[in-house]
Formats: structure tokens, C-alpha cells, sequence
């Protein structure tokens, strides 16, 4: 690689760890006793919808293509991305073993997607939804096997994986009832 794209790539760190450094104030909002320690709901119900490059101040533009990097500048700039959205409380879902060029592809893509900020808690972004139609990994790496058996989507996946789905169902049923 040229001494030019890694001076960029240097200075893309700098932005991104700048970037993590500028989380937003907590957001007060009134409320009564009956929300005292579970604030962050009123953040969910009012905290408006963004597209993660404005609300980290970094265009979508300014990521290299992954041709043009090599492995060690994509593991770097994809932990470097992953610890950004980490700051924000945006943990990203990948299938265990993903490489690094198929990491930095999927995070920049969704860069533009629009996200809904809160200041606690954790905001799992998922990019596969168990459909073969909408699985954004190559296949043979995916670490999500998906298929029909008698109507119902069935899925085969690590035991971590699944223990994290089961909790996050478990959650949300707890929530709703």
C-alpha cells in the first residue's frame, strides 16, 4: 500500500476516535416517580431517528473501499469502527470468526442507515435477519445456517449465538409483560 492511503487511513483513526470522544449529553425529559431509574424509556419514546454519519459527524464517503486496504488496515479500521459504536452503546451482531474485510463492508454500508441514539443501555444492530434473502454475510462464512421445515424458519447456530437470542427474546418478553 502507498504511504498516501496509510497517512488517510491514519488520520480516518484520528476522526473515529475523536468521534467517540463526542457522545451527547444525556437528554433530560419530565416524568413522574413511576419512571425514576428507568428513564431511558422516555429516551426510546423521544429521541429522534439519525443517520449514524451525522450523529458521529463522519460521511460515509470517507471509508476506502476494502480493495484498496489490506488485511491489517481492515482489522484495524474495523475495531476502530466497532469501538466508535461502542461508545454511542451500538453494539454490532456478526457471526462468530467473521473476517475482518466482511466486517469493515457491513459497517460501512450501514453507515447511512438511520439510528435512534439513547445514552444507556445497549442498542443491538443486527444485520442479518434470518431470512436467506437478507443475510448480508457469503454463505459458506455466514455461521447462520437458516431453512424451511414445515412452514417455520428454522435456525442452526453457535451456542453463544443462540444463548444471545434467547436472552434478547427472554428480555423482551419480560419488557412487554
Amino acid at each position: 500500500m502507498s504511504k498516501n492511503i496509510q497517512n488517510y487511513i491514519n488520520q480516518l483513526i484520528t476522526d473515529l476516535q475523536e468521534a467517540a470522544k463526542r457522545i451527547p449529553p444525556k437528554p433530560y425529559y419530565e416524568h413522574g416517580p413511576e419512571l425514576d431509574g428507568i428513564e431511558y424509556v422516555l429516551e426510546w419514546e423521544n429521541n429522534p431517528y439519525q443517520k449514524m454519519s451525522k450523529l458521529f459527524g463522519i460521511e460515509k464517503f470517507n471509508f476506502p473501499s476494502s480493495e484498496k486496504l489490506n488485511d491489517k488496515q481492515l482489522e484495524i479500521l474495523t475495531d476502530e469502527i466497532e469501538k466508535l459504536w461502542l461508545a454511542y452503546n451500538f453494539y454490532p451482531d456478526f457471526p462468530d470468526n467473521l473476517p475482518a474485510k466482511y466486517k469493515y463492508k457491513v459497517m460501512v454500508d450501514f453507515w447511512d442507515e438511520e439510528v435512534q441514539y439513547i445514552s444507556e443501555g445497549q442498542s443491538h444492530i443486527e444485520f442479518c435477519h434470518y431470512e436467506p434473502k437478507n443475510v448480508r454475510f457469503p454463505k459458506n462464512i455466514a455461521g447462520v445456517k437458516i431453512w424451511l421445515r414445515n412452514g417455520k424458519w428454522i435456525m442452526k447456530t453457535s451456542e453463544k449465538a443462540l444463548k444471545t437470542i434467547l436472552m434478547s427474546y427472554l428480555f423482551e418478553y419480560l419488557t412487554i409483560k
